[in-house]
């Protein structure tokens, strides 16, 4: 019968005697690295687990043995024992392995954890886009309103909460969902230094389109599109040229034709993520991160330019503060 140790330089397999399964005291973990201190360890059944001094360990015990409960284990400071040591040892060797474990952690660093600035990837809102808007605002700019119900795309039915007045009505539920986490990647975009391309075709919209570009520090593309702007742009910019990293789409029909917009098309071969807003008369299937909701009302137009601006405001914040 085997049971594994936990060090610093890797993990020990060590025979579980019965002279091992006493209280625990002072004792030296193999692998040359002395003592560390007062142990604390409990026992499932005939099996154990043992952790140097400053860490917490939290697993299920494997096997559906009476050890299947969640097994949490957890070491005390050795200026403070566990009370579970205090019980099985004396007090000669208590004071001897609190005065070991004094020594060792102030030369060990394995037994300390040290701090770190706060990451992206340590939350799933690191940024906090979630806090940005709220079901009501996403009501009250109109964002539910579709299109008639037969110009409904059957890929955009799973989006439709249902009809009014011949008129689709879109599940605000998840519109917040993934408006939510299409802003999340927006920020964390932004606060890899990457470039952002807007992109809009119809008139009333365009000037709103360009005005926000400007003032988050991004670009804007509110012409007739070009196929060699992706496909092949050595030749369309006479050199080699950083393409943009996300592409927005505000309005996923081109202009007058009211087709599919080119830059969808084209980000989808050359492999650009993209943010698109599909109303119930588009097609969600290639774009990156769709979002269901209006795309016609201005009011609900400037209100996805405000939280894309803002999303790409608090990614560049945190990167000139990194």
């Amino acid at each position: 019968m085997s049971g594994r140790l936990l060090t610093r330089c890797g993990i020990h397999r060590i025979p579980l005697t019965p002279s091992s399964l006493l209280p625990p005291s002072s004792r030296a973990i193999p692998g040359g690295m002395g003592a560390v201190g007062a142990v604390s360890q409990r026992y499932v059944g005939s099996s154990m687990t043992r952790v140097p001094c400053g860490r917490t360990l939290n697993r299920h015990w494997p096997g559906g043995s009476p050890g299947a409960e969640l097994l949490s284990t957890t070491l005390a400071h050795p200026s403070e024992p566990h009370p579970d040591e205090t019980a099985g040892a004396s007090g000669a060797s208590g004071a001897s392995a609190a005065s070991l474990a004094a020594s060792s952690l102030s030369s060990d660093a394995g037994c300390v954890q040290r701090h770190r600035s706060p990451s992206p990837s340590d939350g799933l809102d690191f940024f906090g886009v979630g806090e940005l808007f709220t079901l009501r605002d996403l009501f009250q700019s109109r964002v539910h309103l579709g299109h008639v119900h037969r110009a409904l795309n059957p890929s955009m039915a799973p989006f439709v909460y249902g009809h009014r007045f011949d008129t689709s009505i879109i599940d605000l539920n998840q519109t917040r969902h993934l408006l939510h986490r299409a802003l999340n990647f927006l920020a964390h975009m932004s606060a890899r230094g990457g470039i952002v391309l807007f992109v809009g075709r119809q008139p009333h919209l365009t000037h709103m389109i360009e005005k926000t570009a400007i003032e988050a520090g991004e670009y804007a593309h509110c012409r007739q599109w070009s196929t060699h702007l992706f496909c092949s742009p050595h030749n369309t910019f006479d050199g080699e040229v950083r393409l943009p990293d996300v592409v927005i789409v505000v309005h996923s029909k081109d202009g007058v034709k009211y087709t599919d917009h080119g830059a969808i098309t084209h980000s989808a071969k050359v492999g650009i993520p993209t943010i698109g807003i599909v109303d119930t008369d588009c097609n969600p299937n290639i774009i990156t991160y769709p979002i269901p909701g209006n795309d016609d009302s201005p009011s609900a137009v400037q209100l996805y330019l405000r939280l894309f601006k803002e999303a790409i405001l608090l990614g560049k914040a945190y990167r000139q503060k990194a």
